[in-house]
């Protein structure tokens, strides 16, 4: 047997789909938002490009958005209930043609309270094209905002109940911190 070099693929986004903000960004505020990819098929008109975004929020239900191709993608659907931005193909993009979508911050999606991290799994990108559906794809860039991830960490000079202790905070910032930047610790 001989192995196959080359597979074309089919209902892929390989390795090009990412996430930035165009606004400043602190959580919980507006943004507009960036979102870059390149479908290794044709995307013909009708079809959904999807976005998952947990703990997102947006009042509206409609969105305004702009394609890098023209006419490609010019509406975008907000559903409060999933958290998805669902992006309607209005003219064919070819495969392998770079887009980039960006939604106009006025169309006031909201970031989560606790922020997004650096790369964040659990927001996918995904299709319904009928010349090859690409199934929920997490975004191989994120853009961090106001996120520690999992790394906060509080410890005790002396771990005794009641006793006087030292607490020391360690954590690390998905972010970039600048002179003037405040981190606040609230005990309860």
């Amino acid at each position: 047997p001989t192995p196959i070099i080359r597979i074309q693929p089919v209902g892929s986004f390989l390795n090009t789909p990412g996430m930035s903000f165009v606004t400043a960004t602190v959580a919980g505020d507006t943004v507009g938002i960036k979102l870059l990819f390149t479908s290794e098929s044709n995307l013909p008109p009708g079809t959904n490009v999807t976005l998952s975004l947990p703990g997102f929020s947006a009042p509206k239900r409609v969105v305004e958005s702009v394609s890098s191709v023209p006419f490609a993608i010019s509406v975008g659907y907000w559903d409060a209930a999933t958290s998805k931005l669902r992006l309607e193909v209005a003219e064919e993009i070819e495969a392998g043609e770079p887009v980039t979508v960006i939604v106009n911050v006025f169309s006031a999606i909201r970031l989560p309270l606790v922020g997004v991290r650096k790369n964040q799994p659990d927001i996918t990108i995904e299709t319904d094209s009928p010349l090859g559906p690409i199934p929920p794809t997490s975004l191989t860039s994120v853009a961090p905002v106001g996120s520690f991830t999992t790394t906060p960490a509080l410890s005790f000079s002396n771990a005794i109940a009641a006793a006087p202790s030292e607490m020391t905070f360690r954590f690390t910032a998905e972010m970039d911190l600048k002179a003037g930047d405040k981190v606040s610790l609230e005990l309860l």
